[in-house]
C-alpha cells in the first residue's frame, strides 16, 4: 500500500466515523454547525504529520503513527462541569479508538497490526483567548498502523526519475593484466580468451 493512499483511507473513515465540520488547523470559528434543524458544537479536526516511524526488516512493514485533533467550541458562559458534554466527548473518542482496532486489523492484506492509541490527556479544556471568552474542548485520537509500503512517485516535489538506458550487449571480453615475472599458468592463459563472443 502507497503512504499517500493509506493517509487518505484513514481520514475517509473518521469522517464516516463521527461529524467533522472541517480539516483546519485553525480552532472553529463559529459556535455552532445546524444539521436537521438541530444545533451542534462546531468542530475542526487538525491532522499531525507521522509521529514516528519504525522499520521492521524481518517483516518488511513500517509501523506508522497517525495523531489526530478534534476542537470543540462552546460558549464561554457554559459551566464546564453541567453544560458542556465532556463525558460524551470521551465516550466518542474511546469508540473510535475501539472500531479502529476492530476494523482496520483486517482491514487490507497489507496491514499487519492495527491499535488505537489512548493519549495520556485524551481531553484538554482551555479558553479562546482571555476568561469569559469560548471554551475549547479539544479531543486526541492516535492510531497505530504496521503496513507494508510501496514505493511511490511524489509528481509535485520531485521530477520523475530518469528511465535505465536501454542498453544491448552483443560480446563481453574479459582480459586479465599479470606481471611478466612469474610464469603463465595453464588457468591464466585460458582467461585471456573471450568469454562471450558476438
Amino acid at each position: 500500500m502507497k503512504f499517500t493512499e493509506l493517509r487518505t483511507q484513514l481520514e475517509n473513515w473518521l469522517e464516516k466515523e463521527t461529524r467533522l465540520d472541517k480539516w483546519s488547523i485553525d480552532t472553529p470559528e463559529a459556535l455552532y454547525t445546524e444539521i436537521n434543524n438541530k444545533l451542534y458544537p462546531t468542530n475542526t479536526i487538525q491532522t499531525v504529520r507521522v509521529k514516528a516511524v519504525d522499520y521492521f526488516k524481518d517483516r518488511d512493514t513500517t509501523r506508522l503513527i497517525f495523531d489526530f485533533f478534534i476542537t470543540y467550541r462552546f460558549e464561554g458562559s457554559r459551566s464546564i462541569e453541567v453544560e458542556i458534554p465532556i463525558n460524551q466527548i470521551e465516550g466518542l473518542l474511546l469508540q473510535i479508538h475501539r472500531h479502529f482496532e476492530k476494523q482496520w486489523s483486517g482491514f487490507n492484506e497489507d496491514i499487519t497490526s492495527a491499535k488505537g492509541l489512548i493519549n495520556k490527556d485524551l481531553i484538554q479544556i482551555t479558553r479562546d483567548g482571555e476568561e469569559f471568552d469560548d471554551w475549547l474542548v479539544t479531543g486526541g485520537l492516535s492510531f497505530s498502523l504496521d503496513v507494508l509500503i510501496e514505493d511511490e512517485d511524489f509528481p509535485d516535489i520531485n521530477p520523475p526519475n530518469p528511465e535505465d538506458p536501454d542498453v544491448d550487449f552483443k560480446s563481453l571480453s574479459i582480459r586479465t593484466y599479470r606481471s611478466i615475472r612469474f610464469p603463465v599458468s595453464v588457468v591464466e592463459a585460458q582467461l585471456d580468451k573471450d568469454f562471450i563472443k558476438e
